[in-house]
């Protein structure tokens, strides 16, 4: 564990999402995986605030992958790498991707926004929104029977938890306040 520890204060994350679009499936995979088990809730509770010095730095190296790593277009590299494995990835990786990103939306918002609100940009629900469409899903060789049905019904999820359920009853006003991923020419302000 505290190996584990000293590899995400040390820069670990950052090194991962390097093999996230790899065309080696092999090594994109195992990037993947490793990625999957540093933020699984078994490993570290994620989504307990931090009350040490050495949980503090755990939650700021995983906030500072979509703060800081950004493409020279200023557009979120972790974001889009993972939005690449919708399309082309190895068995199973378009559904890693998407829980990858399911989790980190859920937890910025559970933790560093304002009233547990997280507007995203509208190319990031476009992108969500294709991932959860059955007829605009490709099909990857490989995948397991059902594999398919568990992705469409994350996507479905984050979608609407992320467009409509956490907004409804409140007005345009309202919902221009909270913060927003942002689009390509935007950076985030995580409060």
């Amino acid at each position: 564990m505290d190996f584990v520890k000293e590899f995400i204060i040390n820069d670990g994350f950052e090194a991962l999402i390097e093999y996230l679009d790899v065309e080696n499936l092999y090594e994109r995979s195992q990037a993947m995986e490793t990625l999957m088990s540093l933020t699984d809730c078994d490993f570290f509770d994620w989504f307990a605030a931090p009350t040490t010095t050495e949980h503090q730095q755990i939650h700021l190296k995983l906030i500072t992958i979509l703060t800081s790593l950004t493409t020279s277009n200023n557009q979120n590299y972790f974001i889009e790498k993972l939005i690449k494995n919708r399309a082309s990835s190895y068995p199973g990786g378009s559904l890693r991707a998407l829980q990858l990103l399911a989790f980190w939306l859920s937890w910025i918002r559970a933790l560093y926004t304002e009233d547990h609100r997280l507007v995203l940009s509208s190319k990031l629900l476009a992108e969500i929104k294709q991932w959860s469409h059955p007829h605009e899903q490709l099909s990857i060789e490989g995948s397991e029977e059902g594999e398919n049905e568990d992705e469409l019904k994350l996507a479905q999820t984050l979608y609407e938890d992320f467009s409509e359920k956490q907004f409804e009853n409140l007005t345009q006003a309202e919902r221009d306040s909270f913060e927003r991923i942002p689009n390509s020419n935007e950076t985030l302000t995580v409060s």
